[in-house]
């Protein structure tokens, strides 16, 4: 099937790519990885082959995800990461999705994003990840009584997920929002930003 993929990887005219801007010790890598690893093909089953070309389902996912375990659960502000912090750029392969984008994917794929969700976090635990992002998992290995250590290492697990889950919630609940807000949405613009162009420069103001 025919999707926007990651050109994050191709180089410019001055022979640097997004992905070279990406500092080598960035959590950034660990995020592609992981993604990486998954099926998406349930995804990909529910688009039709007809009309606009949908962003690859790993691009959107470990957007979101990156964004819910790095405080991004704005609407508004994730599509300005998308656009302006080289993380979320090479994360999303520069397709730069924008809150409808967003919407849609969230509303279209609830069901097998909170399914992905859990694999990510316990893949990860399994990889002896500690944190993701903002978000303790501790996968690490605990000394002593070797169920005390499992309990642990579930409870953190358990916890883990239903914090992401939450996080997307006020994501979800925020792009509503937005979608049901007239005007807003449809503007690719901060309602609260406005400029006006004087004698060749750009003059803000609230």
């Amino acid at each position: 099937m025919k999707l926007l993929r990651d050109t994050t990887e191709q180089k410019s005219l001055f022979n640097f790519s997004y992905r070279d801007l990406i500092e080598l010790d960035s959590d950034v890598w660990l995020y592609l990885d992981l993604f990486d690893s998954l099926n998406f093909s349930d995804f990909e089953s529910v688009y039709s082959t007809k009309g606009q070309v949908p962003i690859d389902p790993n691009l959107m996912m470990r957007t979101i995800f990156y964004g819910l375990t790095h405080g991004v659960v704005s609407g508004w502000k994730l599509e300005s990461v998308c656009r302006n912090d080289n993380r979320f750029i090479v994360l999303s392969g520069n397709c730069r999705p924008d809150k409808r984008t967003f919407h849609r994917f969230i509303e279209r794929h609830s069901e097998n994003i909170e399914k992905m969700f859990v694999q990510v976090v316990e893949l990860a635990v399994e990889m002896g990840l500690v944190n993701l992002g903002r978000v303790a998992i501790d996968g690490s290995r605990f000394k002593g009584n070797t169920s005390t250590s499992h309990s642990m290492k579930y409870g953190k697990m358990v916890w883990a997920i239903d914090h992401i889950e939450n996080e997307l919630k006020v994501l979800r609940k925020n792009l509503l929002h937005l979608q049901r807000s007239p005007g807003v949405l449809n503007t690719g613009k901060n309602p609260r930003l406005h400029y006006v162009t004087l004698l060749g420069y750009v003059v803000f103001f609230l």
